[in-house]
């Protein structure tokens, strides 16, 4: 017994590494972009795209990933997808033009959209049930602590180094785990009869990305105008008709069915809802700090530094309080420091202090870590083994996918409001107001549908 725990613990920290590694390649080019984009004379709009496609092709792959799982040996997944990474960081690394490194971006988007629901799914085998909240919260830690230090990290290589020494150093540390796991990793679940439906691939990839397309739009030429509007009616013609095959396939391309289960569908739309809070926030506290109040970058980058940390710290302990006092207490909890750090936003204006900012900001991030991560493990707990891999791949590819179009309709309705099309105060209000009428959308949920008890699938 001894003997499978310390294996356990060692494979929990190989599996956290690869997050870690794959969650700082987020945010991880966000101080280095002014150095690519000057080594490769592209704008700022350009050179975005490396961390808008790293998002957009997570989201996209966590789709298949039930395919991947169910399908291949874990070890082999597991090698296959951290292999990926490291092919995508050495091509960075040698990249000769934008290009190139954008197709690096891919690569490496691609491998940890594989990485962390596989780690998810792991984590459900080898942890029973009343450590799940636990287990799940350590993953929130690295996942959390990732996008957070991302930019110090990638800040202090380019000033003494080169932004190509982020990727050489990535796959050092990535060949290591990969060694490391070709000896310590085990085959640890069943195989499952699977298919690969590409016209699915098509239809789930073509829908989101045309919502994406026109929710841009819609933020870079006004919500008020009608060219916005085609692509995002397309897309969700899309997303129905995928929607329809899932629900008809005798062995679908993502278990849809399983929202039948009310926890499931309960808590993958708390988690997004508060996912679209966590990914906003760090959009929408700098543009106030910075767009509204005229205040630096460093400025804004120390006022969002305390939140992070502490939403990092305190996954685990998140976790551990679920599995202790039950979910239904947790989320409460957790709404409670949502709103209290949420709510003021609605009321700071030009001349709020920047200490009792900070302050608010980090209540927000403690409430997110009560939500985010304990209720994931919540919502696949009723499953079957056999499904641990769809209901891991639904919630992380809604996460992501609404976190980033959440996003981007409070950027653009931070715009609409704001006078002359300039970011101001009250636009900024607005889109906190919105948010906060959303989490108490998200509390009607949790009064309703999350409960203390270990859920079983017919609740």
């Amino acid at each position: 017994m001894e003997f499978f725990k310390n294996r356990r613990n060692l494979v929990l920290i190989i599996l956290l590494t690869a997050g870690f590694m794959g969650s700082l390649g987020q945010s991880l080019l966000t101080s280095a972009l002014p150095n690519i984009m000057s080594d490769f004379s592209i704008n700022a709009t350009t050179g975005q795209w490396l961390t808008t496609i790293y998002i957009v092709i997570l989201g996209l792959v966590t789709c298949v990933s039930a395919f991947i799982i169910n399908r291949y040996n874990t070890k082999h997944v597991f090698m296959g997808a951290l292999g990926l990474f490291i092919i995508g960081c050495i091509l960075a690394f040698f990249a000769p033009n934008f290009n190139v490194l954008l197709i690096s971006r891919i690569i490496q988007a691609t491998g940890t959209g594989i990485l962390y629901p596989l780690s998810q799914v792991v984590i459900l085998y080898y942890f029973p049930l009343e450590d799940h909240g636990k287990a799940f919260g350590y993953m929130g830690l690295v996942v959390g602590a990732g996008p957070a230090f991302g930019p110090t990290f990638s800040g202090f290589i380019v000033d003494f180094f080169d932004w190509r020494a982020i990727f050489s150093i990535l796959s050092v540390i990535a060949i290591i785990l990969f060694i490391i796991g070709s000896v310590e990793l085990k085959n640890i679940k069943e195989k499952y009869p699977v298919k690969m439906d590409f016209l699915s691939v098509i239809m789930y990839g073509l829908g989101f990305t045309l919502i994406m397309y026109g929710v841009t739009n819609a933020v870079n030429i006004g919500l008020e105008n009608l060219l916005s509007l085609p692509p995002i009616i397309i897309g969700l013609i899309f997303l129905l008709l995928f929607s329809h095959r899932q629900l008809h396939a005798s062995i679908p391309l993502l278990k849809l069915e399983l929202f039948k289960c009310n926890v499931f569908a309960a808590s993958t739309i708390v988690v997004c809802l508060s996912y679209i809070l966590m990914m906003s926030g760090t959009l929408l506290v700098p543009l106030y700090i910075q767009s509204a109040r005229g205040l630096s970058a460093i400025t804004s980058g120390l006022i969002l530094l305390p939140g992070s940390i502490l939403h990092a710290l305190v996954n685990p302990k998140a976790g551990q309080f679920q599995d202790d006092y039950g979910a239904r207490t947790s989320s409460l909890l957790g709404f409670v420091f949502i709103i209290i750090g949420t709510l003021p936003f609605v009321f700071f204006n030009m001349n709020s202090n920047l200490v009792l900012i900070t302050i608010v900001y980090c209540f927000r991030m403690i409430g997110l870590s009560f939500l985010i991560t304990p209720l994931q493990a919540y919502g696949v707990d009723p499953f079957p083994r056999s499904d641990y891999s769809h209901g891991t791949a639904i919630l992380n590819s809604l996460r992501q996918i609404t976190g980033a179009l959440g996003t981007n309709i409070l950027v653009a309705i931070v715009t609409f409001f704001s006078l002359n099309g300039n970011v101001d105060c009250y636009g900024i209000n607005i889109s906190f107001l919105i948010q906060v009428i959303l989490m108490l959308f998200a509390l009607v949920i949790i009064l309703k549908y999350i409960q203390n008890d270990h859920p079983s699938y017919n609740q």
